[in-house]
């Protein structure tokens, strides 16, 4: 089983750790998890903080996506907090923490994640293009993860790596339809560009880059079926590689060559503002050209919702707390204030928008469905996650 400990520290100190007061009954409690190896922050962590006089398992878990972690709505009490990494690949060392909220947020705290077990191996790499044509001139550097370093002009390099751990490989200003296709150790996927080492990592390894052999033809249209000069990418949704931009001439058409196999996204935009029409097309690229394609606009329309309340929670209550919808969505992100009767309205692209709630205290939960040109916001307290909460409204 994979062990667990997690240190808290104190991380760029200003005198005490409370700082200005939040509204009166909740505080916000502040702060990022690291490595304790490096010092950098850890992505994809949880957060668990429960109340200290019940078991781990009552906790609440909040997601730090980036490392950094901002739990707001929390009553003054006395707490246990520990970070976590589910689904990794490496053992840590945790433990918890207690802390206590009164009267202030709580922010500039740290959570440290010590990795244990295998050790980082020094590996040397050398890069080499399919068919033994010379590596462009533009190739300067190679990225695993947070660490970036130089490409030699010989195509060599040097990174270090750990067994077991999930390693994103990107060769950067590679040229266009360029992409890493093999490395000679460890598991390479070539569409999330993740590799992993199941052992010690071999002292050598080789990059092999290839060049997409694929074309993707099609044109663009408004809801009209007219052509339609849009803004035009193509993108893999899987891979964090940078978005292709596609020329469209005056008639609609467009044609992207040096495409390698694999899953994509065409994405089209035109016009600004209220006037905006988008339209998007999956696309699967396999043994040969894709072609007829066809990526039809659509304009913003009304998209209605509500919130729904399950268990014992009740409408009025929810209410205090000032909760907000927030979509997201080409134009960007859209707050949306929430009716008394529990329902909201916006304007949007049916079927291309993403929808959170804000605001929520620590004791709500909530399960979002988007279906159609609609959105049902389910939302319930959590019975018995953290007694001893009492929440005032904010003034």
């Amino acid at each position: 089983m994979t062990a667990t400990l997690v240190a808290l520290a104190v991380l760029a100190l200003a005198p005490g750790v409370h700082q200005q007061p939040a509204p009166q009954g909740t505080y916000t409690v502040s702060g990022r998890v690291v490595d304790g190896t490096n010092g950098r922050a850890i992505s994809g962590a949880v957060i668990v903080l429960w109340d200290r006089s019940k078991e781990r398992a009552s906790g609440m878990r909040f997601p730090t996506p980036t490392g950094v972690f901002d739990i707001p709505n929390v009553a003054a009490g006395l707490y246990t907090l520990a970070a976590e990494v589910p689904g990794a690949r490496f053992s840590y060392r945790t433990e918890t923490v207690d802390l206590e909220v009164r009267n202030a947020n709580v922010s500039g705290l740290g959570l440290i994640i010590t990795p244990v077990g295998p050790r980082l191996t020094t590996v040397s790499g050398r890069l080499l293009m399919e068919g033994g044509t010379p590596l462009p001139a533009s190739i300067i550097r190679i990225r695993s993860g947070a660490e970036s370093t130089v490409v030699q002009r010989d195509g060599s390099f040097q990174l270090q790596f750990r067994a077991e751990e999930k390693y994103p490989v990107r060769v950067e200003d590679l040229p266009q339809g360029a992409y890493i296709k093999t490395i000679s150790a460890g598991s390479w996927n070539p569409d999330s560009e993740i590799l992993v080492f199941s052992a010690t990592p071999p002292p050598t390894i080789q990059v092999t880059l290839a060049i997409g052999a694929r074309t993707v033809r099609g044109r663009v249209v408004d809801k009209a079926k007219s052509p339609a000069q849009a803004m035009l990418t193509l993108s893999m949704p899987s891979s964090p590689t940078s978005a292709r931009q596609v020329p469209v001439n005056a008639d609609g058409s467009f044609e992207v060559g040096q495409v390698r196999s694999g899953d994509y996204e065409l994405r089209a935009r035109l016009g600004s503002g209220a006037t905006t029409q988008t339209g998007k097309l999956q696309v699967t690229v396999a043994n040969q050209d894709r072609t007829g394609l066809e990526v039809a606009l659509k304009e913003m329309t009304l998209q209605k919702g509500r919130i729904v309340m399950e268990g014992v929670g009740r409408l009025e209550d929810l209410h205090v707390f000032r909760p907000v919808i927030e979509v997201t969505d080409i134009l960007g992100l859209h707050p949306i204030p929430i009716r008394t009767d529990g329902t909201f309205e916006f304007q949007s692209f049916e079927g291309d928008y993403r929808v959170a709630i804000r605001n929520l205290p620590v004791t709500y939960e909530s399960f979002i469905t988007v279906g159609g040109s609609s959105v049902e916001v389910k939302v319930r307290v959590v019975q018995g996650d953290i007694p001893g909460f009492r929440f005032l409204p904010p003034r």
